[in-house]
């Protein structure tokens, strides 16, 4: 028996991958496109989300060099802003992934759940998981359809146009025609061909401005993180309408000014969503905490507080 025969699909695999950090409507366009065309050619639907999320408790690099957690902001520099103290680009690398696979994950599927049917969902796997399996990123995700289905002519990339053109040559780089899919296959394993470079048929989604339907579809991510830092919820909760409720919204805005490690939202953070490793983060909550009316009462007068603090100092 042919194990691999087993392994591999029969089906066509339709894919989408990216970071989606936040989803937004025009990711919605990209993934809606990708489910209804994989239904209509009866294929498997995969949705690769990227494991990058922003350095909040610090970690271990190459060579097992450890990495600072990124500091806390005060928000986003206006474009026309010069260097600020405490304010970063909305698209500083270190910022522009707030939230967890995870959490980006659940607001996908509760945005698709909006949109299908569970019949016209069937078909949909969303990975968020590359450990055992990775396809984290354009080129793995690209590698794990074509390692379910061995043809490339039955793998089908959906992306949205890049505003970077380099961006969009490099993604484009693996698209091709029937034509070039099967020279392509057929050099594979020459010295000019490599199994990676593998061409598969690629369905480009044009960046719009956005029809009565749809107006917000070519909003970007790091406009709604910056909409999530200005609490500019009123403005959210219209691009999110009929994709996620105001009380979604809310969670959404929370969690992606604890993924920044945004200042003012320490203070109304609960301590059940809190890592117990937080750093400069529980140096702040301490710190606020221990100047509260209650417990300067119990210690008797503001002026003896201060002075038993100054003693311990000195000390």
């Amino acid at each position: 028996m042919c194990l691999l025969c087993i392994i591999m699909s029969d089906k066509p695999i339709v894919f989408v991958s990216g970071r989606m950090n936040p989803p937004t409507p025009g990711h919605m366009l990209i993934l809606e496109k990708a489910i209804e065309e994989g239904n209509k050619m009866g294929a498997k639907i995969k949705i690769y989300l990227t494991s990058t999320h922003n350095n909040l408790i610090g970690k271990y690099g190459k060579n097992n060099k450890y990495i600072n957690p990124i500091k806390p902001i005060k928000g986003f520099k206006e474009d026309n802003e010069g260097k600020k103290n405490g304010y970063v680009e909305v698209k500083h690398k270190e910022y522009q992934n707030p939230l967890t696979p995870k959490q980006k994950k659940y607001f996908v599927e509760f945005m698709l759940k909006n949109k299908f049917s569970p019949d016209e969902l069937k078909h949909v796997e969303i990975f968020i998981d590359h450990s055992e399996k990775d396809c984290n990123g354009v080129l793995r995700a690209r590698l794990c359809a074509l390692a379910e289905q061995n043809d490339p002519n039955k793998v089908f990339f959906v992306m949205g146009r890049e505003t970077v053109e380099k961006e969009q040559k490099n993604r484009e780089k693996y698209c091709g025609t029937t034509e070039s899919i099967n020279d392509s296959k057929k050099l594979i394993g020459e010295e000019d061909i490599r199994p990676y470079e593998q061409k598969v048929n690629c369905i480009l989604i044009e960046r719009t401005e956005g029809d009565s339907e749809n107006k917000f579809s070519n909003m970007s991510g790091s406009l709604i993180r910056r909409y999530a830092i200005l609490g500019n919820m009123s403005k959210l909760y219209e691009v999110y309408k009929g994709l996620l409720s105001e009380e979604q919204v809310n969670e959404l805005v929370r969690l992606i000014k604890f993924g920044v490690n945004y200042q003012d939202s320490l203070s109304s953070l609960p301590e059940s969503t809190s890592p117990k490793t937080r750093g400069t983060r529980k140096r702040s909550l301490s710190s606020s905490s221990s100047s509260s009316p209650k417990k300067l009462k119990k210690g008797g007068t503001k002026k003896k507080r201060v002075k038993r603090k100054s003693k311990r100092v000195n000390y």
